[in-house]
């Protein structure tokens, strides 16, 4: 609640209000920051795949994942909040399109530059991406002390594995 929210920053209501028209609009100005966090952790992945190592991959997914942990709360009080105010579910399903695209285009690069797995296409970037984001958001706790480097590493081997060839370079 806005009463919560308040109480855990530290201010009063009205304060709140005065900044913000009501939690949503809170939500949506905290998660378009965290989007452009995701979207800059990605780094090379987004950049220009059609080069990228194993180790670029690693590098990104670390820096996307990372963003995730550094603002689980974020994100699990956007989740809450689309449910009932569509301004959040509209700009949450934007974000998950535009990394999706992203996805789809380093998919593409690879392709062009002969380095894609022969059944990576934009499904398979898709259901990659969202896969990452639902769990990142829905379980949290698996980001957590010293798991993080175990998903991290398990996302990179599944997205790898789907994405580029046996051929690519993997160091």
């Amino acid at each position: 609640s806005v009463e919560r929210l308040a109480e855990a920053a530290g201010i009063g209501r009205a304060t709140f209000y005065k900044h913000f028209r009501d939690k949503g609009e809170l939500v949506t100005h905290l998660f378009e920051q965290v989007r452009r966090e995701i979207v800059s952790a990605a780094g090379s992945w987004f950049e220009d795949a059609s080069t990228t190592t194993r180790a670029d991959m690693t590098r990104s997914l670390r820096g996307i994942i990372g963003v995730y942990r550094e603002h689980h709360v974020i994100l699990s009080a956007m989740a809450q909040t689309a449910l009932h105010n569509e301004d959040v579910a509209r700009l949450s399903s934007q974000m998950r399109e535009e990394l999706c695209q992203q996805s789809r285009k380093a998919v593409k690069q690879l392709r062009q530059a002969k380095r894609a797995h022969p059944q990576a296409d934009d499904l398979i970037a898709d259901i990659l991406t969202l896969a990452i984001d639902h769990c990142s958001t829905l379980h949290p706790e698996m980001l957590q002390g010293r798991s993080f480097d175990r998903v991290v590493e398990a996302w990179v081997h599944i997205s790898w594995n789907a994405l580029a060839t046996t051929q690519v370079d993997e160091q």
